[in-house]
């Protein structure tokens, strides 16, 4: 996805990989250039313990256990989707499309910085 603006064009670029691939530490390297980095791990752990819908359907499925004090509980909710590839199915299927809306108003807001620049 490449979009002109004002002759500059702003190019989009998804780093994926397995847990421990090093995808945090190749994106350090973009933010430290002061390249915009979205971060869907920690934006995705934001939206669980933001967004209300999200919460009811994580604890509907995955039980009560599924947050402690209010934030989710990491450890409880690995247990399950990690053993269980449907679970992991389900909880994306509850997630992403948050994550989704969230990282398309993230590239919004990057775009109108890049307007005003």
């Amino acid at each position: 996805m490449i979009k002109k603006i004002k002759n500059r064009k702003i190019k989009l670029i998804g780093i994926t990989g397995k847990m421990g691939s090093g995808k945090s530490l190749f994106s350090s390297f973009f933010k430290k250039k002061g390249i915009p980095v979205y971060y869907s791990d920690k934006r995705g752990k934001v939206l669980m313990n933001k967004i209300e819908i999200i919460k009811q359907n994580i604890i509907k499925y995955f039980g009560k256990n599924s947050y402690q004090k209010n934030k989710i509980n990491k450890t409880h909710l690995s247990k399950i989707v990690f053993q269980n590839s449907m679970a992991l199915k389900l909880l994306c299927h509850i997630v992403h499309p948050w994550m989704l809306l969230d990282f398309k108003q993230w590239m919004s807001s990057i775009i109108k910085k890049k307007l005003f620049m």
